[in-house]
């Protein structure tokens, strides 16, 4: 399990964003500086996901992340380009596609 935390200044205050991956599937939270508990999203707003991207792409850079989880992300956000993604989204990358650790191309 990794979890991948960023924040971002709101108009309510700072704003902290958690994304953890356990067992191939991605799962949100997110928490107000002076909230206590962290509240899940389900299903996460595309924003968010774009976020995540960005933040593995940096990771990736320095060697901290597979490729393998940009290439999903990348895969689910080209997949569904419309409002319907917040509806639609399971939360799970990889394997609903048929994207799995045979589908890889060797290096």
């Amino acid at each position: 399990m990794e979890a991948h935390e960023w924040h971002e200044r709101t108009e309510e205050g700072v704003r902290y964003w958690r994304a953890t991956h356990h067992s191939g599937k991605w799962f949100f939270q997110t928490t107000l500086k002076t909230e206590p508990d962290w509240n899940r999203l389900e299903p996460a707003p595309r924003a968010v996901w774009v976020e995540l991207r960005d933040i593995l792409w940096r990771k990736y850079q320095r060697k901290r992340c597979p490729w393998i989880w940009i290439e999903d992300i990348d895969k689910l956000l080209a997949d569904e380009p419309d409002a319907e993604f917040l509806t639609q989204n399971p939360l799970h990358i990889g394997k609903k596609k048929g994207i799995g650790f045979d589908d890889r191309k060797p290096i």
